[in-house]
């Protein structure tokens, strides 16, 4: 008696802070709003969650809302990661979700007690666990090895970042137990009081700026503003200038990203950092440039448009005469012929 009521005091003290910060988001946060939505969305499954315990509303109710808190939880990580919401992992939410409406209609089978229908919803659990898991976890391993120990946000962000895998973490593991252990609630229902609060709090206590876009806030990029200092200038010019990397019709950014002994996403911010460009664009660009200096000299007269571009790097004709047309204008035929 005295545990339903600390769990309905419980369940009614989150479903009121949860509406409270469901105002706090739509108020404070202005953008991106993709994150906005999903803030808003793992907010709203808490809330119904926990109002569904306090009413005492059918089972579905919570499973669903739980399994929205989980997957939303994986969407928000792998967003503060790359600053996209990855379709991929979408559809694989998609994809559980009607696993759990399986899992839920089987219990309206008249037929429950066959073993192929008991195998059934074994299946689906383990499937449901394994996909959750791996989808955590590697985005966990995504995220730990992208924080930096002098990125420009420092110790309060990490942290943020930290407590937030590892609650959503501690969700999962409690939603695994869940499913093999539904006899044990008081521990069960103990946890999802833990973890819908600490969700809570930590999304109110977000770092500021989250809220905007002009700080973005990716882990691949937001959080290594110091790229230009993990550059080595002299190397980077030297490979890609001085020795003109980017005739190799194989140029790439993971390759040269070796060569010059950094990662490759250091080295894409640091090229739109200088550049204003992608390390594509660069490429091509040089290798226009290039094309104009040997087309207007008298080395290469007797090589055609095609023999010209191949030596400039580029693997096909219809991709040196976008990327000129790009980069330059006009046609490569016209600058040979004004310069004739």
């Amino acid at each position: 008696m005295l545990f339903d009521t600390f769990i309905k005091y419980s369940s009614f003290s989150i479903s009121l802070f949860s509406s409270v910060l469901l105002i706090e988001i739509f108020i404070n946060f202005k953008k991106p709003f993709n994150l906005k939505l999903l803030f808003l969305l793992i907010a709203t499954s808490i809330s119904i969650y926990n109002l569904s315990i306090l009413l005492n509303w059918p089972f579905y109710v919570s499973m669903i809302s739980r399994f929205f808190i989980i997957s939303t939880g994986i969407i928000i990580l792998y967003y503060l990661y790359k600053l996209t919401i990855n379709r991929k992992i979408v559809v694989i939410c998609a994809f559980l979700f009607c696993l759990i409406l399986i899992y839920l209609n089987t219990d309206l089978i008249p037929w429950k007690g066959i073993l192929v229908l008991n195998i059934l919803r074994v299946s689906i659990k383990l499937l449901l666990i394994i996909i959750f898991l791996y989808l955590y976890l590697t985005i966990f391993w995504k995220l730990i090895s992208s924080l930096q120990d002098n990125n420009l946000y420092s110790k309060k962000v990490r942290k943020w970042i930290i407590f937030f895998i590892i609650i959503f973490l501690v969700a999962v593991v409690n939603n695994i137990y869940l499913q093999f252990f539904q006899s044990q609630i008081l521990v069960i229902r103990c946890f999802n009081i833990f973890t819908h609060l600490a969700i809570c709090l930590l999304i109110f206590y977000r770092p500021k700026f989250i809220n905007r876009t002009e700080l973005a806030i990716s882990l691949g990029k937001a959080f290594s503003f110091n790229a230009i200092a993990q550059i080595n200038e002299d190397k980077f010019i030297l490979e890609f200038y001085t020795n003109q990397y980017y005739l190799n019709q194989q140029a790439n950014l993971e390759q040269f990203a070796l060569l010059i002994n950094i990662k490759s996403n250091f080295l894409s911010e640091y090229i739109n950092k200088k550049t204003k460009l992608s390390f594509n664009d660069l490429v091509n660009k040089n290798r226009v440039d290039h094309f104009v200096f040997i087309a207007t000299s008298n080395k290469y007269e007797n090589l055609t448009i095609e023999g010209l571009s191949t030596i400039c790097g580029f693997g096909s004709k219809q991709s040196f005469y976008r990327y000129f047309k790009k980069f330059h204008g006009g046609s490569p035929s016209d600058l040979i012929m004004i310069n004739q």
